[in-house]
């Protein structure tokens, strides 16, 4: 046990805290009457949101996505592993931009080609890619004009 554990325990069994306190037993937490219910619920919502965070989201990533997805359709928000959630949000979106920027990357070095290499004959082939990428860059998006 840390020193300044026991050195808190030990002012609240000197008279530090209104409640008796008790001194744990090996590996047991004490409890002071004197500690507020709302405490030891704070305590307990943390601990479990830390085990959220390490548990599932690093051994299981299609198994957390399934129990976040589920936990925010019921609206159950004291189930969300906020942190991780944000954090994957935020991933998908630098993900789409730079799937984005891939695209139209492959648009203009293509309509460059076009332009250098007029008598290519590959020439059919670029303009059908940059078809393509400007499908795929447009897919899904509608802040992204066609």
């Amino acid at each position: 046990m840390p020193a300044s554990y026991r050195e808190s325990r030990a002012g609240a069994s000197a008279g530090g805290h209104k409640g008796a306190a008790t001194e744990p037993e090996h590996g047991a937490i004490g409890y002071d009457s004197g500690m507020a219910a709302t405490s030891m619920k704070e305590l307990a919502s943390e601990a479990a949101v830390d085990v959220r965070e390490s548990g599932l989201y690093n051994k299981d990533f299609w198994s957390w996505t399934q129990e976040q997805a589920g936990a925010l359709r019921r609206r159950d928000f004291g189930a969300v592993d906020w942190n991780n959630v944000i954090e994957e949000i935020e991933a998908l979106g630098r993900s789409e931009e730079s799937a984005w920027a891939f695209c139209c990357t492959n648009v203009v070095s293509h309509l460059l080609m076009i332009h250098h290499s007029p008598s290519s004959p590959d020439l059919n082939h670029w303009r059908n890619e940059i078809e393509d990428w400007r499908a795929r860059c447009t897919a899904g998006s509608p802040t992204i004009p066609a």
